[in-house]
């Protein structure tokens, strides 16, 4: 009679045996769904990083973290059956994820490039703003090719990165933009008051207001002239006299005074700049006003009329030194007997001599008047700086050896006109001791 207990025993153990199968099974799926949720995280995380690289910040990508966090964060069922359903679950969470991501992805960068493009739009209508009220061409026009390449930033950004590197590019140039028109006002603002005097001494005539004007555009380019002959850039300054001196043409006797009373802000300005650009001691010529003026530590010394080379026989233009001193001075003509240009000899108190062809600032006894015009007529020297006594007593101990002696045409052209008429540069300055 052991029949039943041994089929019990071989249900039992058939039951044991399919509870370990089904367990093998449930423990196989488990670890199966395990790795295709890690396969899964592995390559979201992946596409995060790649994110990151590509300029996507965490605030961009924030709810594909959040949701990251959360789906790891839950803890797994005990039972092998569950856990496989759990981590098939993660696993499809996951691959959403990464189709999710992809989609922020390109709205991110939409708005990215839209913001940019936005904030592009607030800089040109800066621009256009500056223009309107005048601001110098030249700035603007630096400030445009700024525009120009942001433009093509967007138009060839791939990235967040480079979105994010075009709108951070363009705060300094619209706080630039805001500026200039914010120094102009203040420009005009500060020059007002001799716009209106300049006005009423006028009589609202506009040849006078414009001859005021004028004046003051002639001096200035000078001043940047003798800049440029020193081998310092003429400067903003420069810039904004020239683009206000277009404005001289116009017929509003108002807006022309206030044109008027700019160039002569500028031309002051451009004047303190070449002082400040002049070593300890400098001599300063002008050859259509035929002046000379020597400064010592930005204050005048000698301001005196003089009288410069022949149209035919010119004073050298261009940036010289004093070479030599000499005193008594004994000249010997250079040119022939029979030459009209020969003078035979002459005695003098005093010669500075600058330049290596011959030429001298020295006293001209021998003449009755110096200033404008005093060089024409066959009247003029043979490229010297003649000067009176008074000046010259004072000039000539003054005048150390490599005292820098600049002559310029002073004919109030641009910087460029008057630059292409110098004929002589000192190859040595700046590189050996300037008084």
């Amino acid at each position: 009679m052991g029949g039943p207990p041994r089929v019990l025993a071989m249900v039992a153990a058939t039951l044991v045996a399919l509870s370990a199968a089904f367990f093998a099974q449930a423990s196989a799926e488990a670890s199966s769904s395990l790795s295709q949720a890690q396969s899964a995280r592995q390559r979201l995380d992946l596409d995060l990083l790649a994110a990151a690289a590509a300029g996507y910040s965490e605030q961009d990508v924030g709810p594909i973290l959040d949701r990251q966090q959360e789906l790891l964060s839950a803890a797994a069922p005990v039972g092998p059956g569950d856990r496989a359903a759990f981590y098939r679950e993660q696993a499809q969470q996951l691959s959403g994820l990464h189709v999710e991501l992809s989609a922020l992805e390109v709205h991110q960068l939409d708005l990215l490039r839209r913001a940019t493009q936005t904030r592009l739009g607030d800089f040109l209508n800066e621009l256009a703003q500056d223009e309107k009220v005048g601001v110098d061409p030249v700035d603007l026009a630096l400030l445009r090719s700024k525009a120009g390449a942001v433009q093509a930033t967007i138009d060839y950004a791939r990235s967040p990165a480079d979105f994010r590197h075009a709108f951070a590019g363009l705060g300094a140039p619209i706080d630039q933009a805001q500026q200039l028109r914010a120094a102009l006002a203040a420009d005009m603002a500060a020059a007002q008051s001799e716009a209106d005097r300049i006005l009423a001494a006028s009589g609202g005539s506009l040849d006078a207001i414009r001859q005021v004007g004028f004046q003051a555009l002639g001096a200035g380019r000078n001043y940047a002239t003798a800049k440029a002959y020193l081998r310092v850039s003429p400067g903003r300054h420069y810039d904004l006299l020239e683009s206000n001196g277009s404005r001289l043409g116009g017929s509003d006797p108002g807006d022309l005074s206030l044109a008027a009373a700019l160039a002569e802000r500028y031309r002051d300005q451009l004047h303190s700049e070449l002082l400040a650009a002049f070593p300890r001691k400098a001599i300063f010529v002008s050859i259509l006003a035929e002046e000379l003026w020597a400064y010592q530590d930005g204050s005048l010394f000698v301001d005196t009329l003089v009288t410069t080379g022949l149209p035919q026989l010119p004073t050298d233009r261009g940036l010289m030194r004093i070479a030599r001193k000499e005193s008594p001075v004994h000249f010997i003509s250079p040119f022939p007997k029979g030459s009209p240009y020969d003078y035979g000899t002459i005695d003098a108190k005093y010669a500075l001599w600058f330049q290596p062809s011959g030429e001298a600032i020295h006293d001209s006894w021998w003449r009755s008047w110096y200033g404008p015009g005093s060089n024409l007529r066959g009247r003029g020297s043979h490229g010297c700086i003649g000067v009176p006594y008074g000046p010259i007593d004072a000039l000539y101990p003054w005048g150390d050896i490599g005292t820098p002696v600049l002559v310029i045409p002073g004919d109030g052209s641009s910087v460029a006109d008057q630059l292409a008429q110098k004929t002589y540069d000192d190859p040595y300055w700046g590189s050996g001791p300037i008084s």
